[in-house]
């Protein structure tokens, strides 16, 4: 493990997927007696982790979102590759978390920890867009976007769940990026609402108010802000955090615009302090100097874990391991994630120390999900497990996230 982090936290396993669209899920459901392409369905009363080494949570997209279309799912996949269910009321952009204590989830109703023991649920209504999940102790904290709520204003809520209670909390802003730097959960975005009135600052507005705040412990706190491109959004939900600095890779414009009135476009490496609130940005560049492609990162995938030896360690969407110096944003090929088929619609990333652990789902509709482990130290890939049905598009759904469970990770 490469950052400061609670004990608590250091046996989190969730996977970062490496496309910003999203993936339509292929996995056909259905509630009885299975053939070889439909997963058994269970009810929440008699669900168990048993063997079950990996979780997949399926639900609608926002824009398809309706009262005939509001089912979500998680898959929970064994160690012989055999795969189970159960129904939620569905959550969109869902994250999930398994640690010592269990699988953390959220669906619109209710917070959920499944371990040992079984399924546990805790009334929770709540917005079906959830931006991060991150656990501290025994609780998960997550944040949902409520969104626009008034001219120019947006708001989040905070849930904490600890598996028998939840409580929330309001938050202000446009915020889209997010990281765990010790016992508290911090958020960039843009400010909005009461925070333009109350945020002490001479940028001007419609040069854009990018703010960094503490969100939990609550109440909301602006921690710093800054004067960047408006059209410059940060996305990311697990970003790592090393002595109290946040360090996200993203694209910014800058210089002057052309005759379409756009500006260059680059890859960029963030440092964001939040103690002393100072930021700064370090443009990508390769080991002879010349610009990194900012196109690289549109599927950029990393964790919290992801710094090791003085670089942020990530992913493409092809399967390449990058390594970007955190001094300089020097960037170059570390080595490539094996067994990555062009028909691999999607590939979702967890580091440890020493290795990086890839899902590989299925673009195809009789393919099947994949999961190597692939050592930093010395490149070579091996395959831990390839599910046993063959998936077809049925659902509809989308899916949105994956966790591997600890005792896969060896952990």
């Amino acid at each position: 493990m490469n950052r400061v982090r609670s004990d608590a936290h250091a046996t989190t396993h969730r996977l970062r997927v490496t496309a910003a669209a999203a993936l339509i899920a292929s996995v056909a459901l259905a509630g009885c007696s299975q053939g070889a392409n439909s997963i058994n369905i269970t009810a929440h009363d008699d669900v168990e982790l048993g063997d079950a080494v990996m979780a997949a949570y399926l639900s609608p997209q926002t824009f398809e979102w309706s009262e005939f279309n509001d089912t979500g799912y998680v898959v929970l996949i064994d160690s012989d590759g055999e795969a189970r269910s159960i129904e939620t009321s569905g959550m969109d952009t869902n994250q999930m978390v398994w640690d010592e204590n269990g699988l953390h989830f959220s669906d619109t109703e209710h917070d959920y920890l499944l371990d040992k023991s079984g399924l546990h649920a805790t009334k929770s209504p709540k917005t079906n867009l959830q931006m991060s999940m991150h656990t501290i102790g025994t609780s998960a904290v997550s944040v949902y976007n409520e969104g626009k709520y008034a001219k120019d204003s947006y708001r989040m809520t905070v849930v904490e769940h600890d598996g028998k209670r939840s409580s929330s909390e309001p938050a202000e802003g446009m915020l889209t990026g997010f990281a765990q730097c010790g016992e508290a959960i911090y958020a960039t975005g843009m400010a909005t609402g009461p925070q333009l009135k109350d945020y002490r600052s001479s940028i001007d507005r419609s040069q854009g108010q990018k703010v960094l705040a503490r969100l939990w412990p609550g109440p909301q706190e602006i921690i710093a802000g800054a004067d960047t491109n408006p059209e410059d959004f940060e996305y990311f939900d697990d970003a790592p955090c090393v002595d109290d600095t946040i360090y996200y890779l993203t694209t910014a414009q800058f210089g002057k615009r052309d005759a379409d009135g756009v500006r260059p476009t680059r890859a960029v490496l963030v440092k964001w302090s939040v103690s002393t609130g100072k930021r700064t940005e370090r443009i990508l560049r390769d080991t002879n100097g010349d610009l990194f492609p900012s196109d690289k990162l549109e599927f950029a995938s990393y964790d919290a874990r992801a710094i090791r030896s003085g670089a942020i360690v990530w992913t493409d969407g092809s399967g390449k391991v990058f390594e970007t110096e955190l001094a300089n944003g020097t960037t170059r090929g570390h080595s490539t994630v094996a067994n990555v088929p062009d028909n691999s619609d999607a590939i979702y990333t967890l580091q440890t120390e020493s290795s990086l652990y890839a899902v590989e789902v299925p673009y195809g509709p009789q393919d099947q999900i994949i999961i190597t482990r692939h050592s930093l130290e010395g490149g070579t890939t091996e395959e831990l497990l390839r599910t046993n049905d063959k998936f077809t598009t049925d659902t509809g759904a989308v899916l949105r996230d994956v966790a591997l469970s600890p005792a896969l990770l060896g952990q």
